[in-house]
């Protein structure tokens, strides 16, 4: 990887850091805008990550945190944006993208995960992800943004309070 690729890149996932993220997540709202194209902003978050690790050691937890970002990255189209946010959770937006499209493309990516997660062979481990997102259409601005992230971020929450291992769309 180049030197100004590591800069943007998590050292953990691989996947794009979360101020890269954000950054470029702005200029694909005005995109969005300019083209009165669909966004779905999205959360996803590894369930009982700190159990895995805690039960497991880090170096499974990491694993786990690994294969789910290169699920999603595999998974993901090129006008898709991925990012490590913090602790287990990963952003991602779905440019051009409607509400039921949206639904049916994260109960995919819910169960593809749950698979190869399943495919690393370590006993007694059910490792699961909950996804919450936020879709927007119509006029798009920054402010939306963070606005659709933390509505994406509280239907994650939502997910999770319902049982985890499912998708909640706001």
């Amino acid at each position: 990887m180049e030197k100004e690729q590591l800069l943007f890149r998590d050292a953990l996932t691989g996947i794009y850091t979360q101020d890269y993220f954000f950054e470029t997540g702005g200029y694909l709202v005005a995109l969005a805008t300019r083209s009165k194209s669909p966004l779905s902003i999205c959360v996803i978050d590894i369930d009982h990550l700190s159990r895995i690790n805690e039960r497991f050691g880090n170096e499974i937890g990491d694993k786990v945190l690994r294969t789910v970002a290169k699920t999603i990255e595999t998974k993901c189209r090129k006008s898709d944006l991925l990012g490590y946010l913090d602790s287990g959770t990963i952003g991602l937006i779905l440019y051009d993208i409607t509400g039921i499209n949206t639904g049916v493309v994260l109960n995919s990516l819910r169960k593809k995960i749950e698979n190869e997660l399943e495919a690393l062979n370590v006993p007694k481990l059910k490792g699961t992800v909950s996804i919450g997102a936020c879709i927007m259409q119509g006029e798009i601005d920054k402010e939306k943004l963070e606005l659709a992230y933390n509505r994406a971020y509280m239907a994650v929450k939502k997910a999770k309070e319902a049982g985890r291992n499912r998708v909640e769309v706001f």
